[in-house]
């Protein structure tokens, strides 16, 4: 899945949370939950891109939940957009 993400730049995946998270250049955009489901970093626009699960927060941060992503490309834009807006917050 990480393999995926190469044209974002340097992407790795770590543990935290009970799952892994998904970093870009020190960046968690992703969180992968113990049970599977993808959380994705969401602000006002991206959260229109709810997916099965709907929007939530985890702890102060907002995310949209997905258990699949129709396709690579799909994955690969959702998590673009969830590294912008987790770029944009984080100061």
């Amino acid at each position: 899945m990480v393999a995926d993400l190469a044209p974002l730049g340097n992407a790795t995946a770590n543990k935290t949370y009970g799952g892994h998270g998904i970093f870009c250049a020190s960046v968690m955009s992703t969180l992968i939950d113990p049970t599977g489901v993808i959380r994705l970093r969401a602000d006002d626009g991206t959260q229109t891109h709810v997916a099965e699960g709907g929007s939530s927060t985890h702890g102060r941060m907002p995310h949209w939940t997905s258990r699949v992503l129709d396709s690579e490309l799909e994955f690969v834009a959702r998590t673009s957009d969830a590294l912008r807006v987790a770029r944009e917050t984080k100061g």
